[in-house]
């Protein structure tokens, strides 16, 4: 579909520019910037699946370090490793070096730390993540109930289980809005084959060979994000936008609908939407709350600290009512810079204290109910006795602020 979308629409939008030697993706809703990503083209992507070789073993941390090609160094965690593939040698329980083994990156390198790889591989779609190895099925935290019997059936009547065959299947929160189900048994199929040919791939494969290369970082977004999170796909650039409906057409068809070429001439997407200013601020110290209260976000080597402040609240309210106001509207505003910005790790929460135990309760319940939306792993895990709330988070790749750097 093309088009010049005249007007700024108040539904989801996720938007794709080409800025330099960077791809920036980027979810607006309500006009506000609500995600964003910023990646190069690169040898190796998280999702890659590659015959890498064990260079040495450190056992006082449980951990060896496997060339993956080209000189590049990656960590494998050894606790917990069970059934590794691995391609000069059958098994025994030991991981050794020398060993040719199957391993999918996990993680990129971030400053002085190598990049992370693991054993276990995942084939992950829309609705579904097969796992090698695994057992049976597992459903995301985030779906209802109510939802999780209901894709129970689905599966059970498509007799997925018994296609398993000694790998596992987690279905996926975007699947709760599934209302064809043909789709979800149709995207198990494809992952199982795919995991499939990779096992196969593996055995007459030389070390370092890549046995599945995982999609543009750009183009994993249009699976990672939310259904109900955009609509609509836009970008203004032509190249991108046959990559786009090329991965559409193969992996989401049901998607296509929904991608969108920008040609307006006399007005850029860039300020349609405003995108330069909603990128500084995403990236900038300080965010102001309706109220005048403003966040100051620091991240550390070791962990990011968030701090509330009143700011230029005029309000009449008496003292304990106007820290209330101003710390729920930081939880609301908290919940949306953390994932904006990918902050993992060690968070740390300094609210304006409060005198009232209720209050200071009711807070934690409030900001733990906003970030149990957040797509990756958030934990809220208690308030300290100086009022600090420690948050940690799953990391899984780079801050916005260091892939703009890059």
């Amino acid at each position: 579909m093309k088009t010049a979308l005249k007007n700024r629409e108040k539904d989801g939008r996720l938007i794709l520019l080409r800025r330099e030697n960077k791809i920036l993706s980027l979810l607006i809703r309500d006009n506000r910037l609500l995600r964003a990503g910023a990646c190069k083209a690169q040898d190796y992507h998280i999702g890659d699946i590659v015959i890498g070789k064990v260079m040495n073993v450190v056992r006082s941390i449980q951990a060896a370090f496997v060339d993956i090609g080209g000189g590049t160094l990656c960590f494998l965690s050894l606790q917990g490793i069970r059934e590794p593939i691995l391609t000069n040698r059958s098994y025994d329980g030991r991981i050794l070096a020398g060993d040719e083994l199957v391993v999918q990156l996990t993680r990129e390198a971030v400053k002085t730390k190598e990049p992370v790889i693991d054993t276990r591989l995942s084939f992950t779609g829309k609705y579904a993540v097969i796992t090698i190895p695994g057992t049976g099925v597992r459903y995301s935290g985030k779906l209802a109930a109510k939802e999780k019997q209901r894709l129970k059936g689905i599966l059970e009547q498509a007799g997925v289980s018994d296609r398993l065959a000694g790998t596992g299947l987690i279905v996926r929160t975007n699947a709760a809005k599934l209302q064809e189900s043909h789709l979800l048994t149709e995207e198990i199929d494809g992952l199982i084959g795919a995991a499939e040919e990779v096992i196969k791939k593996a055995a007459g494969r030389t070390c370092y060979s890549v046995l599945r290369r995982a999609p543009e970082q750009y183009l994993t977004v249009l699976r990672d994000f939310y259904q109900e999170d955009y609509d609509r796909i836009v970008t203004d650039d032509p190249q991108l936008y046959e990559e786009i409906r090329q991965y559409l057409s193969v992996s989401q068809p049901e998607d296509l609908e929904k991608l969108t070429l920008y040609e307006d001439t006399a007005l850029s997407l860039n300020s349609l939407y405003g995108l330069e200013a909603k990128i500084r601020q995403a990236v900038s110290r300080q965010v102001w709350l309706p109220s005048g209260g403003y966040l100051i976000i620091e991240p550390t080597e070791a962990l990011t600290v968030i701090d509330v402040n009143t700011g230029k609240f005029t309000g009449n309210k008496k003292t304990e009512d106007t820290f209330c106001l101003i710390n729920r509207e930081a939880c609301d505003e908290i919940a949306i810079q953390i994932p904006l910005r990918n902050l993992s790790g060690i968070i740390l929460v300094d609210f304006i204290n409060m005198e009232e135990e209720e209050h200071r309760r009711e807070l934690m319940r409030y900001l733990t109910g906003l970030l149990q939306r957040d797509s990756v792993r958030t934990t809220v895990v208690d308030m300290t006795p100086l009022g600090l709330v420690e948050i940690t988070r799953k990391k899984i790749n780079k801050t916005l602020a260091e892939q703009m750097q890059e």
